[in-house]
Protein backbone atom coordinates (compact mmCIF):
# COMPACT_ATOMS: atom_id res chain seq x y z
CA UNK A 1 0.00 0.00 0.00
CA UNK A 2 2.75 2.72 0.74
CA UNK A 3 3.80 2.57 -2.66
CA UNK A 4 0.81 3.42 -4.29
CA UNK A 5 0.46 6.19 -1.90
CA UNK A 6 3.70 7.96 -2.92
CA UNK A 7 2.85 8.48 -6.20
CA UNK A 8 -0.66 9.68 -5.27
CA UNK A 9 1.07 12.42 -2.73
CA UNK A 10 3.77 13.41 -5.42
CA UNK A 11 0.76 13.99 -8.11
CA UNK A 12 -1.28 15.89 -5.47
CA UNK A 13 1.60 18.09 -4.94
CA UNK A 14 2.58 18.79 -8.70
CA UNK A 15 -1.20 19.27 -9.44
CA UNK A 16 -1.26 21.84 -6.85
CA UNK A 17 1.83 23.92 -7.79
CA UNK A 18 0.60 24.16 -11.56
CA UNK A 19 -2.70 25.54 -10.12
CA UNK A 20 -0.60 28.00 -7.68
CA UNK A 21 1.30 28.97 -11.17
CA UNK A 22 -1.60 29.40 -13.28
CA UNK A 23 -2.83 31.59 -10.53
CA UNK A 24 -0.09 33.70 -10.31
CA UNK A 25 0.22 34.23 -14.10
CA UNK A 26 -3.30 35.59 -14.37
CA UNK A 27 -4.77 39.18 -13.02
CA UNK A 28 -8.07 41.32 -13.08
CA UNK A 29 -8.57 43.91 -15.80
CA UNK A 30 -6.48 47.60 -14.98
CA UNK A 31 -5.92 50.18 -17.13
CA UNK A 32 -7.53 50.92 -20.13
CA UNK A 33 -5.43 52.34 -22.92
CA UNK A 34 -6.22 55.48 -24.79
CA UNK A 35 -5.19 56.52 -28.29
CA UNK A 36 -2.75 58.91 -28.43
CA UNK A 37 0.85 59.14 -29.26
CA UNK A 38 2.86 57.37 -26.29
CA UNK A 39 2.89 60.25 -23.55
CA UNK A 40 1.47 59.43 -20.25
CA UNK A 41 -2.50 60.14 -20.03
CA UNK A 42 -3.85 60.91 -16.62
CA UNK A 43 -2.52 57.91 -14.01
CA UNK A 44 1.01 57.90 -15.48
CA UNK A 45 -0.24 54.88 -17.99
CA UNK A 46 1.27 55.72 -21.38
CA UNK A 47 -1.65 55.83 -24.23
CA UNK A 48 -1.76 53.55 -26.72
CA UNK A 49 0.80 54.23 -29.87
CA UNK A 50 3.99 54.51 -30.19
CA UNK A 51 6.15 55.77 -27.18
CA UNK A 52 9.26 58.01 -27.32
CA UNK A 53 11.31 59.34 -24.68
CA UNK A 54 10.26 62.72 -23.35
CA UNK A 55 13.42 64.16 -21.23
CA UNK A 56 15.12 61.30 -21.61
CA UNK A 57 13.01 59.06 -20.42
CA UNK A 58 10.66 56.41 -22.11
CA UNK A 59 7.71 54.80 -19.92
CA UNK A 60 6.45 51.69 -20.89
CA UNK A 61 3.68 50.16 -18.63
CA UNK A 62 3.34 46.21 -18.28
CA UNK A 63 -0.40 45.08 -16.66
CA UNK A 64 -3.19 42.68 -17.21
CA UNK A 65 -6.24 43.13 -19.39
CA UNK A 66 -9.43 41.17 -20.52
CA UNK A 67 -7.32 37.99 -19.36
CA UNK A 68 -4.22 38.83 -21.36
CA UNK A 69 -0.52 40.39 -20.38
CA UNK A 70 0.46 43.05 -22.20
CA UNK A 71 2.95 46.45 -22.55
CA UNK A 72 1.08 49.78 -23.01
CA UNK A 73 1.85 50.91 -25.13
CA UNK A 74 3.69 48.04 -27.08
CA UNK A 75 5.73 50.01 -30.26
CA UNK A 76 8.12 52.00 -28.81
CA UNK A 77 10.96 54.38 -30.84
CA UNK A 78 14.27 56.21 -29.75
CA UNK A 79 17.24 57.20 -31.90
CA UNK A 80 20.29 55.88 -32.32
CA UNK A 81 23.15 56.31 -30.14
CA UNK A 82 20.94 58.11 -27.25
CA UNK A 83 21.37 57.03 -23.77
CA UNK A 84 17.29 57.04 -22.88
CA UNK A 85 16.05 55.64 -19.04
CA UNK A 86 13.42 52.96 -19.80
CA UNK A 87 11.24 53.20 -16.95
CA UNK A 88 9.35 49.88 -16.80
CA UNK A 89 6.14 50.42 -14.98
CA UNK A 90 4.30 47.00 -13.31
CA UNK A 91 0.65 48.27 -13.21
CA UNK A 92 -0.73 44.57 -12.67
CA UNK A 93 -1.01 42.19 -10.29
CA UNK A 94 1.25 39.28 -11.57
CA UNK A 95 5.44 39.52 -11.68
CA UNK A 96 6.49 41.40 -15.28
CA UNK A 97 9.59 41.95 -16.60
CA UNK A 98 10.61 43.75 -20.10
CA UNK A 99 13.79 42.65 -21.75
CA UNK A 100 15.28 43.97 -25.06
CA UNK A 101 16.01 40.64 -27.35
CA UNK A 102 19.38 41.43 -28.72
CA UNK A 103 20.78 43.42 -26.37
CA UNK A 104 21.94 43.71 -22.83
CA UNK A 105 19.30 45.78 -21.37
CA UNK A 106 16.52 44.84 -18.65
CA UNK A 107 14.84 45.53 -16.25
CA UNK A 108 15.33 43.88 -13.03
CA UNK A 109 14.22 40.23 -13.47
CA UNK A 110 11.32 40.20 -11.26
CA UNK A 111 9.00 43.44 -10.88
CA UNK A 112 6.19 42.74 -8.12
CA UNK A 113 2.53 44.15 -8.95
CA UNK A 114 2.70 48.15 -8.42
CA UNK A 115 6.50 48.28 -8.54
CA UNK A 116 8.63 49.98 -11.34
CA UNK A 117 12.06 48.95 -12.56
CA UNK A 118 14.34 51.74 -14.46
CA UNK A 119 17.68 51.07 -16.34
CA UNK A 120 19.52 52.79 -19.14
CA UNK A 121 19.31 51.65 -23.03
CA UNK A 122 21.71 52.86 -25.65
CA UNK A 123 21.86 50.73 -28.91
CA UNK A 124 24.21 52.25 -31.44
CA UNK A 125 22.43 50.57 -34.65
CA UNK A 126 19.44 51.11 -35.84
CA UNK A 127 16.99 48.50 -36.49
CA UNK A 128 13.90 46.81 -35.11
CA UNK A 129 14.34 45.26 -31.77
CA UNK A 130 11.29 42.90 -30.34
CA UNK A 131 10.79 43.43 -26.27
CA UNK A 132 9.40 41.04 -24.47
CA UNK A 133 8.36 39.95 -20.55
CA UNK A 134 10.42 36.20 -20.15
CA UNK A 135 7.10 35.13 -18.01
CA UNK A 136 4.14 35.58 -20.62
CA UNK A 137 6.12 35.47 -23.60
CA UNK A 138 5.29 35.16 -26.61
CA UNK A 139 1.96 36.69 -25.79
CA UNK A 140 3.56 40.02 -23.87
CA UNK A 141 5.62 41.52 -26.11
CA UNK A 142 6.27 44.94 -28.09
CA UNK A 143 8.58 46.59 -30.93
CA UNK A 144 11.16 49.09 -30.04
CA UNK A 145 12.31 50.78 -33.40
CA UNK A 146 16.11 52.72 -33.27
CA UNK A 147 16.37 54.96 -35.48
Amino acid sequence: MPSVRRPLWLASILVMAGVLLLAACGGGEKATPTPGAGTPAPGGTPAAGVATPSGGKLVIVGTEQGGRNLFIPDKAQIPVGTEITVEFQNKGQAIHDMFIQGTNFRSDQVVQGGKNSSFKVKIDRAGSFKFICEYHQPEMAGTLEVK
